[in-house]
Order: C-alpha cells, then sequence, then structure tokens
C-alpha cells in the first residue's frame, strides 16, 4: 500500500534535480521538456514533473509525481 504525502512544506522542499536523477536511475526517459517542467515516462506511466520550484502548485504537482 502507498502513502500519500500531502505535507505542503515538506513537497515544497522537494528538489527536481534530485528527482531527475532518481527517474534516471530507475529507467524513466524525459520524454519532452517545458518551459517550467517536462514529462517523464517508463512503460505506460507518464509523469509531469515540475522545474520551477516558485509555481503556486509546485507542492500539489510533486505530490502526483510521487504517488506514481
Amino acid at each position: 500500500m502507498k502513502g500519500l504525502i500531502q505535507d505542503a512544506k515538506l513537497l515544497s522542499g522537494l528538489r527536481p534535480l534530485d528527482l531527475i536523477a532518481y527517474l534516471r536511475a530507475h529507467q524513466w526517459q524525459e520524454a519532452q521538456k517545458l518551459e517550467k517542467g517536462a514529462f517523464w515516462i517508463k512503460g505506460n506511466q507518464e509523469i509531469l514533473l515540475p522545474l520551477d520550484i516558485t509555481l503556486q502548485d509546485f507542492p500539489n504537482l510533486m505530490a502526483a509525481v510521487l504517488n506514481v
């Protein structure tokens, strides 16, 4: 069973570069880079990784990434 992380302060402290390193180490592939984010794919899963920590919904986007 997966636990959901909903602590906005904790999620705001995540660094996109750390997540990129994790994704690469687990065979995720960057599919498309955007101005403030990037789509990553692995098999039939896809995530939108926010790259700009100043986005208002950064914590929510990170929660979605961690949920996958």
